[in-house]
């Protein structure tokens, strides 16, 4: 059996991306289950790490911007990004924002992680 998904995108991006190989569920585990599994425990794969070290992933899943920046804008006013908003304040509260999503999305502690943000469990 293959260790390739075929992936039609239509456009120019790669239409083959590589699935986990038996190297990398070497070391997986299972774990307990999302609220949303139905009691059926998941997966946990090991995140692939880029030659810096980094874990990185699939094209499609973000695993090619480990050198990228954040940036703020304002699309309702800055639909062509092309002033960043600095502001600390602003910052901090899209922060508490995405800390409330992935936990009410029951994300496991790595996407908290993976994310850079420090939530108190």
């Amino acid at each position: 059996m293959s260790n390739i998904l075929r992936y039609e995108t239509g456009s120019d991006v790669p239409d083959i991306l590589m699935m986990d190989t038996p190297e990398e569920l070497k070391n997986a585990t299972l774990v307990d289950p999302f609220s949303f599994t139905k009691d059926v425990p998941v997966l946990r794969i090991p995140a692939r790490k880029n030659l810096k070290g980094q874990r990185s992933g699939l094209a499609f899943e973000g695993g090619f911007f480990e050198d990228t920046k954040t940036m703020l804008y304002d699309l309702l006013n800055d639909p062509r990004q092309e002033t960043p908003i600095s502001d600390t304040e602003v910052e901090k509260r899209l922060v508490r924002q995405m800390i409330e999503l992935v936990r009410r999305n029951d994300a496991p502690r790595e996407a908290f992680e993976r994310l850079e943000l420090a939530p108190d469990f």
